[in-house]
């Protein structure tokens, strides 16, 4: 079906990521609900989701990235301390950093 108007990417700044976060650690449920739901808190759009998980470690490890969009606004040392928070609640690693922009 062709798409509504408010369907369409539009090329806001929005959908345009500038952070990373990667995360590291034992498979367990909830990983991608916990993260995901502190940046929708902090109003930080995901952009995209990339999950793996990785053969032949033991115990299984699950590695994610999600490329996010991360207001200017925002106070980042607040959000990597919450995402901190997060990742010992979840005792798994976690990176978050910008990503460089490439323009063509």
């Amino acid at each position: 079906r062709p798409l509504l108007p408010a369907e369409t990417l539009q090329g806001n700044a929005e959908s345009v990521p500038n952070y990373s976060l990667s995360v590291l650690g034992r498979d367990q449920a909830g990983m991608i609900f916990k993260f995901s739901q502190l940046l929708a808190q902090q109003k930080v759009n995901i952009t995209d989701v990339n999950t793996r998980l990785l053969d032949g470690s033991q115990p299984p490890l699950y590695a994610m990235i999600m490329e996010t969009f991360v207001p200017p606004s925002l106070d980042l040392a607040s959000l990597k301390q919450a995402l901190q928070a997060v990742a010992a609640e979840m005792a798994v690693d976690a990176h978050f950093h910008p990503l460089e922009q490439l323009e063509i």
